[in-house]
């Protein structure tokens, strides 16, 4: 079993952060892994914790020359992720997500042909051009989407809009564009986009980017960020040719290179709350053993 400080030699290697260097942002989330976003600093600082000098404005232009997108991805949260990895990233809300809307809409009398109706119009709207959810709501027919009551905002789901713009966002027919390409805030247009479809084997393509990013790692874990099945990760992670041993800090099925050379020194760095690090191997694995049981202020 490897030692906690050689484990954490690894995550920290594994994410650009024992020698962080200078990087485009679409090469650096490819390299390190996709960045939680949800309208605030996060993404940002979780980039730039891997690149040192990384500023807003260049972040800003890699999105204006769609370079980096934000998509729903795993799980279904929103991600900053370089343009090359969108396809396999929607490819897990369609997978994951639509299911679940499925049966929403069925319980709110809503049948799949209705929604379809709704989603073609949505297609009809976005072909004079980008347009907000607002925009695009004021311009379907009368009617159209209609309100789903009492019963849908309970369930979350005010009316038949949301996710009839889920359905084509994820399927790639349109995409999200955020307004002035700044990711500290949730204010974006919808604009007509066609997502090249995902590889035929895109669970090994997810397990292969998984263990660069997270490596050692489980299929528990593995399973725990893309909302997949484990048992669809550990084959997923199987086929990638990866080594595979026992590991009594990690558990079972743990993978990765786990004989690489010498790493270099453990050495601060800031994060924010959501960062990949901190989600995928929790905090506790940071600290040391007499401070673990410490309490926190809570944020």
């Amino acid at each position: 079993a490897l030692a906690p400080t050689r484990l954490r030699q690894r995550w920290l290697h594994a994410q650009g952060l024992l020698a962080p260097v200078p990087s485009p942002p679409a090469a650096l989330l490819a390299r390190t892994g996709w960045s939680r976003t949800v309208g605030g600093a996060d993404g940002y600082l979780s980039m730039l914790a891997r690149s040192p000098g990384l500023t807003v404005a260049q972040v800003s232009a890699a999105i204006d020359n769609d370079d980096i997108q934000v998509v729903p991805a795993a799980r279904g949260c929103i991600y900053v992720v370089p343009t090359a990895h969108v396809p396999l990233a929607l490819d897990l809300p369609n997978r994951l997500t639509l299911p679940r809307t499925a049966r929403d809409m069925k319980k709110l009398g809503v049948a799949p042909q209705e929604l379809d109706r709704v989603a073609e119009a949505i297609v009809d709207v976005l072909k004079d051009g980008p347009a907000t959810t607002r925009q695009v709501g004021s311009r379907l027919p009368e009617g159209l989407a209609r309100d789903l009551g009492a019963l849908g905002r309970r369930t979350g789901v005010t009316s038949t809009l949301p996710p009839a713009l889920r359905q084509l966002e994820f399927q790639g027919r349109i995409r999200r564009r955020l307004i002035d390409a700044r990711l500290d805030h949730e204010r974006y247009t919808w604009t007509l986009h066609a997502t090249p479809a995902p590889p035929p084997n895109a669970d090994v393509a997810l397990a292969r980017l998984f263990l660069q990013w997270f490596g050692p790692t489980t299929a528990g874990a593995m399973a725990a960020f893309m909302g997949l099945t484990k048992t669809a990760c550990l084959k997923a992670l199987r086929a990638t040719g990866a080594p595979e041993r026992d590991d009594e800090v990690l558990g079972r099925q743990t993978f990765g290179d786990l004989d690489a050379a010498d790493l270099g020194e453990l050495n601060p760095v800031m994060l924010p709350g959501m960062d990949g690090l901190l989600t995928w191997h929790s905090p506790a694995r940071f600290v040391a053993p007499e401070d673990e049981d410490r309490e926190i202020s809570v944020w």
